[in-house]
């Protein structure tokens, strides 16, 4: 119970620097947020994509087999883009993380060595300082969160546009817009579709179905916070070993 009170204490102490960490944390789940959101709203895109292909017979879509192949490749290279910049937060997280923890061991050494000289082990230390921080990543968390719920018609409306965009510079490398329209036009070529060959990969056009769930909630805050555990209790540890070091041989 006293370790929790000191840890709140401390919280309301160093309020200036905590509220600065939880700026940051809101960014990093925000941004996670719309990333995995993203990956999954380009998955399902790939779903319907295929879903859409049902409605036509097998030989013609033999005529077809490099555009498909150029879409689904076009899918995968989005979503592995998604990915590649979400394992990219996480990195910055931790040298951020690591960073503020290399800080505050410099800026708190005279609490830190109150805390060794009354008989604290360098666990308890770093265990009181990594709370701190972990009830900071939540609330940054949590504000994220609230946020990116009661944004989630706009957020829809702005990651459809990306994964349009992200998903055609793709296909461009791929497939020519001379042949896209030599293509399409033997696919659609006296068959009835409930969608336009502009429509094919991605709808662009209508109202959207159905608004795209927030996801990467549980993944973020677990993610998030492991990276932010382990990075500080690396820090912290050695910081406050290097301390106790020194308070033992001191003359």
């Amino acid at each position: 119970m006293r370790f929790i009170e000191r840890a709140i204490k401390a919280l309301g102490y160093h309020r200036r620097a905590y509220l600065s960490g939880i700026v940051g944390i809101f960014l990093f789940s925000l941004l996670s947020f719309v990333l995995l959101t993203a990956k999954a709203l380009n998955h399902q895109n790939q779903t319907d994509f295929k879903d859409r292909l049902q409605q036509f017979d097998a030989q013609t879509l033999t005529t077809a087999k490099h555009l498909v192949t150029a879409a689904n490749n076009a899918y995968t290279a989005v979503s592995a883009r998604y990915q590649l910049w979400w394992y990219g937060l996480l990195i910055i997280l931790f040298v951020i993380a690591a960073g503020c923890a290399l800080f505050f061991s410099w800026q708190r050494r005279q609490e830190t060595a109150a805390y060794l000289l009354v008989g604290k082990s360098t666990a308890d230390v770093v265990a009181q300082y990594v709370l701190e921080n972990l009830i900071v990543f939540t609330g940054g968390f949590l504000l994220a969160w609230c946020l990116a719920m009661v944004s989630t018609q706009w957020l829809d409306h702005w990651l459809h546009s990306l994964n349009l965009q992200l998903f055609a510079s793709q296909l461009d490398g791929n497939v020519s817009l001379k042949a896209f329209k030599k293509i399409t036009k033997q696919l659609f070529a006296h068959r009835l579709t409930d969608f336009s060959s502009n429509d094919l990969m991605l709808p662009e056009h209508g109202p959207r179905a159905q608004v795209t769930t927030l996801v990467g909630g549980a993944k973020t805050y677990l993610y998030g916070a492991a990276t932010l555990i382990i990075s500080q209790v690396v820090v912290y540890t050695t910081m406050i070993t290097l301390q106790r070091h020194r308070l033992l041989h001191q003359d």
